[in-house]
């Protein structure tokens, strides 16, 4: 899935787990080199995005933009009924594949890491309780698809029927971010100390987020530590909140 953070990107997420398939995201923006490792490694046979990404994704998988001619054809002759096992290869069970991410390669090349769909099945009901997140809740999606606190953030509001914030691809922190969580008031989020700076400091902007990694406290949030280590399905067990001084 070669998406930037968007509704695309998000729609192209369920539909690949509703059609049983398991998805590796792909930073558009990447290197030439690291994207075609990934997908020559992972052996991805399909890929989704969007023609505005055609240039700087290669062509070692056939690529289905979605807002191609083509696309929109076949999306318009094909049924909107819901997906049963019987239009799947096989039925989809909780040892299967959720997804394929990689590390970041700092310590050479990226190393591919298979997620599957039990480790969700845990991972899920915890995220939603710890940090308290209702179907009332507003949740910040912010990381990079390609990193794994994205689904973090999905399954976070998706566990609970909460709604999802999505921030444009452009925005990275600053009074950007600011005013994003101020104007879709948002209640909960999963965000680094570099980027919470400048949200801590404009008391206009409030907050109730769940933060990694935090060094800066502010009395009015709620705060917990976290790691982004998929070994262990996104992030390490939760703790009591730390909370300010």
């Amino acid at each position: 899935m070669g998406f930037s953070r968007s509704i695309e990107w998000l729609v192209s997420l369920w539909s690949v787990t509703k059609a049983g398939g398991a998805f590796v995201p792909v930073d558009p923006t990447y290197p030439r080199d690291r994207i075609e490792h990934m997908l020559t490694d992972s052996g991805a046979v399909a890929g989704l995005s969007l023609s505005a990404n055609r240039d700087s994704l290669t062509d070692l998988v056939p690529w289905m933009f979605l807002d191609s001619p083509e696309f929109q054809d076949r999306l318009a002759r094909t049924s909107a009924a819901p997906i049963a096992d019987a239009d799947r290869r096989a039925p989809i069970l909780l040892e299967n594949a959720a997804y394929l991410i990689y590390t970041s390669g700092s310590t050479g090349k990226p190393k591919g890491v298979v997620v599957t769909h039990r480790g969700l099945d845990n991972f899920t009901p915890a995220m939603v309780a710890h940090p308290s997140v209702t179907q009332h809740s507003r949740v910040l999606s912010f990381a990079s698809p390609s990193f794994d606190a994205s689904l973090l953030e999905v399954l976070m509001a998706f566990g609970a029927g909460a709604s999802i914030v999505i921030v444009p691809p452009h925005v990275y922190g600053g009074e950007e971010l600011t005013a994003v969580i101020r104007d879709h008031r948002v209640t909960h989020g999963f965000i680094t100390p570099l980027a919470l700076r400048p949200l801590t400091a404009n008391k206009s902007t409030i907050l109730s987020l769940s933060l990694w990694a935090v060094k800066r406290y502010r009395r009015n949030s709620s705060t917990s530590g976290r790691t982004g280590a998929t070994c262990t399905t996104v992030t390490d067990p939760p703790r009591q909140p730390l909370l300010p001084p």
